[in-house]
């Protein structure tokens, strides 16, 4: 009938009462109308299957009325004539484990629907995994990348000497980022802004990288085109004067630093071929 028995020293910290007064009274002299009643619920449960019933339940702790998720395991008891004795329950607090299990599950998410590509790797290089935009940005399924090394993802366009620095930054300072030249899948070269990240172990030592890359093609292209404009007459498509100031500078600092002298010629429309054959 819902009578408690008896109890340890946690059930009596968990509803800030003594044994003595908890005994021959109900869970609804310690706990809100609707919490009691399906505690209530559970124990009947328990004795219609005659077999343990599992629940969870969020209730306040008396001391200082912070919420606690507790596992509850409810275990009918009975006389070996068969008759009903009680119910044992046997309650753990779950609440850390709940509270690790959403962060594993939100970050799981990110993982899954973040709209750059992350691709994990071991710390010696080998790919472990990988997400749906990383398949879609470099043409690469999933299998056929995992266990094999990113650089299978190169285009060659940066030299040793790029990867060397890279590595020494993540060597040094954990992390690096900046813009390299990838090639998908089938064969086309594609600019990546690319941010990695060292992971450390409880020894403080490097276990993973995890890496985060979005595909700029069409920024580039963005660029370009506003270099374009900015550097070309948009009726004739010949450079102006903004190209022109532009070459003479690099022309100029390129002249001093080998400390030669620098000739600049101006001709006039329609005498450039006469110059020309002079």
């Amino acid at each position: 009938d819902g009578i408690y028995l008896a109890c340890n020293a946690a059930f009596e910290q968990l509803f800030g009462a003594r044994e003595a007064d908890i005994l021959g009274r109900t869970a609804h002299d310690f706990m809100p109308k609707a919490l009691a009643q399906t505690f209530r619920d559970n124990d009947v449960a328990a004795l219609a299957d005659n077999a343990p019933r599992v629940n969870e339940s969020w209730f306040g702790v008396a001391a200082d009325g912070h919420p606690v998720l507790f596992e509850t395991t409810k275990v009918p008891m009975r006389h070996a004539d068969g008759r009903v004795l009680g119910v044992l329950g046997i309650a753990h607090d779950i609440t850390q484990r709940r509270r690790d299990e959403e962060q594993l599950h939100l970050a799981a998410s990110v993982f899954t629907h973040a709209r750059e590509g992350i691709p994990i790797t071991q710390a010696a290089g080998r790919i472990l995994e990988v997400n749906d935009t990383c398949t879609a940005i470099t043409g690469y399924t999933r299998e056929e990348v995992l266990g094999r090394n990113p650089r299978m993802l190169q285009s060659g366009v940066q030299g040793p000497d790029f990867y060397a620095s890279l590595w020494r930054a993540l060597g040094e300072v954990g992390h690096w980022d900046g813009e390299v030249w990838n090639r998908r899948k089938n064969g086309e070269l594609y600019p990546q802004l690319l941010t990695i990240s060292a992971v450390l172990d409880e020894r403080g030592e490097t276990s993973h990288f995890v890496a985060l890359f979005s595909d700029i093609s069409k920024i580039k292209e963005h660029e370009r085109q506003l270099e374009h404009i900015a550097h070309f007459d948009a009726l004739t498509g010949l450079p102006n004067r903004v190209l022109l100031a532009d070459r003479l500078h690099h022309a100029m600092a390129q002249s001093q630093r080998r400390e030669k002298l620098l000739a600049v010629a101006y001709l006039e429309r329609g005498r450039w071929s006469e110059a020309a054959g002079e």
